[in-house]
C-alpha cells in the first residue's frame, strides 16, 4: 500500500513539474499572456475589456493544461499491470491539480495589480482633462484670478478626494488579506510535502497544517524549547556549563545549580543560535516557488538531525518523545516566519501605491494651478481651448478608431486561425493538400516558422483591406 501511494506521489509529481514549470510549461504560457495583456493595457485599450479577454484566455490555458495533466495520469494508469481503486485515482488527479491552481491564482493576482495601474493612469489622465474643462467655467463665473485660483483649489481638493476613494476602493480588491496569505502559505507548503514526504523520512513524519491552525498558533516562543527537552546526565551538562563560563571569563558556578536554570540559560541560546538561520526564509515580496520551500524544509530538518546528535547528546541531553514534536514546531514556526515576510510585503506595497497617489497629487495640483494662472492672457486661453481639442479629438476619437481597427483585424485572424489545432489543419491543407511542394519542404523544416508565416500573411491582407 505504501509503495502504491508513493509511485501515484512520483507520477503525479512528475507530470505537475513537466506540465507547469518545465520548459513551455504552464508558467511560461502564463507569463507570455500577462505580457501581451499589459502591452495591450499599456496601449490604452479599455480596461473592462481587455480584462474580460485576459481571464477567459487564462481559464482556457488552466483547462487545457488541466486536461493534459489528467490524460497523462490515465496512461499512467493504463501502463500498470493491476489495476487501482478509484479512490486513489481520484486522490491523485486532485494533486495533479493543486499546481494548476495555484499557477492560475497567481496569474489572476499578478494581473489585478497591472489591471488596477492602468485604471488609476487612465483616471488621472480623465481627471487632468475634466480639471482643464472646469477651468473655462471658473473665469466665466469669477473675474478676479485670486478667488478663481481660490476656486480651482477648492474643486481640486474635493475632486480629488472622489477620486482617492475609488482608489482606495481598488486597493481593496487587490490587497491581500492575512487569512488568504495564510492560505497560500499552507497550500503550498502541503502540496510541497504531498509531493515529497514518500521519499524523505523526516517530511514524512511532519504534519499537514491548515490556514486556521496557522493562524490560531501562537509565535514560536524559545523559553518553550525548555518543553521538548530533557536531561539524562547532569555531569556533561555541568562540564559544558563550567567550560562556557570559563571561555567567557566567569567563574565556575557551584554544582548544586539548578540543571533546570542551566538548560534555560546556557544549552538553549546555543541552540537558537544554530537553527534560528534555518528557520528564516528570504522572501522577496511573493510567495517563495516550491522549490525554495522543500530546500528550506530539508535544510531545517538536517539541521536539527546534527544538533541532536553532535550537540545534545553530548550534553547528556535528547529530545522528549523524539524529534517529531520538536520538529513540527520548528516546521510551524517556519510557516509563521514566512506568513509574516508576506504580510510585511503586502503593507509595504500598499504604503508604495498610496505614497506614489500622494506624488501625482502634488503634481496634478500643481499643473491644475499652473493653468490657472496662464489663463489670464489670450494667449493661455487659446492654447487651453487647443490642448482641449487635441484631448477630445486625438485621445477619444482617433484612439478609439485605432483600437476598433485593430480588434476587427484580430477577430478576423482568429477567425481564421482559432486556436493551435486550427492553425496546423490550415498549415497542412495550404501545403500538402492544394500540393504547394515549395510550402510543404517549410513546413516539413520547421512548422512553427511556415505557421508564423501564414499568420503574417493573413495578418498584412487584413490590414490592407
Amino acid at each position: 500500500e505504501i509503495e502504491l501511494q508513493r509511485e501515484l506521489e512520483d507520477s503525479a509529481k512528475q507530470i505537475s513539474s513537466a506540465l507547469v514549470r518545465g520548459k513551455g510549461g504552464l508558467a511560461e504560457e502564463c507569463q507570455t499572456l500577462l505580457e501581451s495583456f499589459k502591452q495591450r493595457l499599456s496601449e490604452g485599450q479599455s480596461g473592462e475589456k481587455v480584462d474580460a479577454e485576459f481571464r477567459s484566455s487564462l481559464q482556457a490555458i488552466l483547462e487545457t493544461c488541466d486536461k493534459r495533466a489528467k490524460a497523462e495520469l490515465e496512461r499512467v494508469f493504463k501502463s500498470r499491470k493491476s489495476k487501482l481503486p478509484d479512490a486513489q485515482k481520484e486522490e491523485a488527479k486532485k494533486k495533479l491539480s493543486t499546481p494548476i491552481e495555484y499557477q492560475g491564482e497567481l496569474t489572476r493576482y499578478t494581473w489585478s495589480l497591472c489591471l488596477a495601474d492602468a485604471v488609476d493612469r487612465d483616471q488621472l489622465r480623465a481627471l487632468k482633462v475634466h480639471f482643464k474643462k472646469t477651468i473655462e467655467e471658473l473665469w466665466q463665473v469669477e473675474a478676479s484670478q485670486s478667488i478663481a485660483e481660490q476656486q480651482a483649489r477648492d474643486l481640486f481638493n474635493q475632486e480629488w478626494e472622489a477620486f482617492e476613494e475609488e482608489c482606495r476602493g481598488r486597493f481593496a480588491k487587490t490587497a491581500k488579506s492575512k487569512k488568504q496569505l495564510a492560505e497560500e502559505v499552507c497550500m503550498v507548503f502541503n502540496h510541497v510535502l504531498r509531493q515529497h514526504r514518500h521519499g524523505d523520512e523526516a517530511l514524512h513524519v511532519l504534519e499537514l497544517v491548515p490556514s486556521s491552525g496557522l493562524l490560531s498558533a501562537d509565535a514560536f516562543a524559545w523559553d518553550n524549547v525548555m518543553n521538548y527537552l530533557e536531561l539524562r546526565s547532569a555531569s556533561r551538562l555541568q562540564e559544558f556549563v563550567a567550560a562556557q563560563r570559563t571561555e567567557k571569563g566567569y567563574a565556575p558556578r557551584a554544582t548544586s545549580t539548578n540543571e533546570t536554570e542551566m538548560i534555560r540559560s546556557h544549552v538553549v541560546p546555543e541552540l537558537r543560535r544554530r537553527l534560528l538561520p534555518m528557520m528564516v526564509l528570504e522572501v522577496d515580496g511573493e510567495m517563495p516557488s516550491e522549490e525554495k520551500l522543500l530546500d528550506a524544509m530539508q535544510r531545517l530538518n538536517g539541521a536539527l538531525q546534527v544538533e541532536e546528535t553532535r550537540f545534545l547528546s553530548q550534553l547528556g541531553i535528547r529530545l522528549r518523545g523524539g524529534r517529531v514534536a520538536f520538529l513540527n514546531a520548528l516546521h510551524l514556526a517556519l510557516r509563521q516566519n514566512v506568513l509574516n515576510a508576506l504580510v510585511d510585503a503586502e503593507a509595504k506595497r500598499a504604503a508604495h501605491q498610496w505614497k506614489v497617489l500622494q506624488s501625482h497629487r502634488q503634481n496634478t495640483e500643481k499643473e491644475f494651478i499652473e493653468m490657472v494662472q496662464r489663463h489670464t492672457s489670450d494667449t493661455g486661453r487659446a492654447k487651453m481651448l487647443a490642448e482641449l481639442f487635441f484631448d477630445s479629438l486625438a485621445r477619444e476619437w482617433l484612439d478609439g478608431t485605432l483600437l476598433a481597427v485593430a480588434a476587427e483585424i484580430r477577430a478576423q485572424c482568429l477567425a481564421d486561425l482559432p486556436d493551435a489545432s486550427g492553425a496546423a489543419e490550415r498549415a497542412y491543407q495550404q501545403a500538402f493538400v492544394e500540393r504547394n511542394w515549395d510550402e510543404v519542404i517549410e513546413y516539413v523544416l520547421d512548422v512553427n516558422a511556415y505557421l508564423q508565416k501564414i499568420f503574417s500573411s493573413l495578418f498584412e491582407d487584413r490590414k490592407v483591406a
